[in-house]
């Protein structure tokens, strides 16, 4: 372990480890550097207790077998020089100046996904049902309801709907660094961003000739891709309001093709819906926002608990400072910005659920049980909701809030939101623009930015804690 410490040692500092499997911790302890280790050398350490973990949790053989995901999280805070603490409850109250998290076995293909268990009412197999302009899937009291004219489905068990209102999502609510949304000199300024978006539609995209067709094991969708400029109106937003009068009225009314959506959705003999959306945009597109999806959720569905990149949010250039864990919150019913924005965000999505209260108030993470299985179910037991896991070979990042971006644009000030009360909307992309320092610096690095070409987000949808109607 190395020192870059000029003057003095290492004894005012103390550090603290955390094994995790699949995100939840398996153990934890504390430690101290060598006493009186000198300024800018290296030294070996070497922790009993977290060897003997390793040992416990057969983590060798784990990592020999690749099937599991295993982390070790670094802290090191500062306690002074004449304080020792034990507990890593205790140790966490001291100021934190130091973190690393060392990835020992990576994350498999949709690992995530066979957790819950097989306890719902076994119903008739699986269908597929044609009645007039409606498709749907159905199995063990779970239903994909779709529309022929639309990719818009819902999941439904029994008659509470728990996803509805999927549609592609192009757009993010501009931070200072795509363009200041209230100073309209910056429309055409080429390092901003902004302009191009809105002049492209990305606000308000839409899908035209919609062709779907159906097999007994899934439903296929194809579409095409357009933006809709102006189409949003943006009353008092500076720059929105300079574009609508730079244009004329045919260029306002002229849809803009972005590329096309292949969407294919099939149910397994347990309810769970198997979701892909493949992107194919025009490579003329450079520079976007994002590409992806947003999802609804009815509005109790207000307490999560994710396995991603956090605890806070984190961009594809921001995210050096976060850690792959397991971490719970509740939707947030207003902007974390005085100057609503795109926020929220955590990279690498494993899975989220997304659960009611039930007057029970947020759901708790465990620490590791027997095996993962196990400690997800404890995580929700007793409650109802939905989980959403992806199976992309990628993972994709996500964000949840009460407002979709076109409402957090839309606003100058905190106090200009209106949270949607019934609803709350989940964004889950395959790829983000980082969000770069083009406020006061350097714009977004090329190799954070999002241009045209092939997008796929994989993902499954299943309920729990719901019982069938009788």
């Amino acid at each position: 372990m190395p020192t870059k410490r000029y003057f003095s040692s290492l004894d005012d500092l103390q550090w603290k480890w955390a094994l995790k499997m699949h995100g939840f911790i398996l153990e934890e302890g504390t430690s101290s550097f060598p006493k009186l280790m000198k300024p800018k050398t290296t030294e070996s350490v070497t922790t009993s207790a977290l060897k003997n973990a390793f040992e416990r949790h057969s983590v060798g053989t784990v990592i020999q077998m690749g099937l599991e995901e295993v982390h070790l999280d670094i802290g090191v805070f500062r306690v002074g020089r004449t304080t020792r603490i034990k507990s890593v409850s205790e140790l966490g109250k001291y100021p934190e100046v130091a973190s690393e998290q060392f990835a020992i076995c990576t994350r498999r293909k949709g690992n995530a996904i066979h957790f819950l268990p097989e306890t719902f009412h076994h119903g008739p197999t699986k269908q597929n049902l044609f009645k007039d302009d409606k498709l749907s899937l159905s199995s063990n009291s779970c239903r994909a309801l779709l529309s022929k004219q639309s990719t818009s489905f819902e999941y439904v068990i029994d008659s509470k709907t728990l996803i509805f209102g999927i549609r592609p999502n192009l757009f993010r609510a501009s931070t200072d660094n795509d363009a200041v949304k209230q100073n309209g000199d910056q429309l055409n300024d080429s390092s901003k961003p902004l302009g191009n978006w809105l002049r492209m539609g990305l606000d308000c995209v839409c899908l035209d000739e919609v062709v779907t067709t159906g097999s007994p094991t899934s439903i296929i969708s194809t579409a095409n891709i357009y933006g809709q400029p102006t189409r949003q109106s943006y009353l008092g937003i500076a720059l929105a309001e300079k574009l609508i009068s730079s244009m004329g009225e045919e260029e306002r009314h002229t849809k803009v093709h972005l590329g096309s959506l292949k969407q294919t959705i099939n149910i397994d003999a347990f309810g769970a819906l198997d979701v892909e959306m493949q992107f194919e945009l025009n490579e003329s597109l450079t520079d976007l926002p994002r590409v992806g999806i947003e999802l609804t959720v009815p509005s109790e569905l207000n307490e999560t608990m994710f396995f991603a990149d956090g605890p806070h949010e984190n961009y594809s250039d921001r995210s050096n400072s976060s850690h792959a864990g397991v971490y719970e919150g509740s939707v947030s019913d207003s902007s974390t910005y005085v100057v609503p924005q795109e926020q929220g965000n955590r990279m690498n999505m494993r899975w989220i659920v997304l659960a009611e209260s039930n007057g029970r108030g947020r759901l708790q993470v465990p620490k590791f049980d027997e095996d993962v299985k196990s400690t997800f179910l404890g995580a929700i037991s007793g409650r109802q909701g939905v989980l959403i896991a992806s199976t992309s070979d990628q993972m994709p990042q996500f964000a949840v809030s009460r407002h979709t971006d076109a409402s957090l644009f839309s606003a100058r000030h905190v106090n200009e939101l209106k949270d949607d009360q019934d609803r709350i909307f989940v964004r889950i992309d395959a790829a983000q623009r980082g969000l770069g320092s083009g406020s006061c610096g350097p714009q977004t690095l090329e190799q954070y930015k999002v241009n045209g070409g092939r997008y796929t987000i994989s993902f499954c949808i299943k309920s729990f804690g719901y019982m069938p109607v009788k």
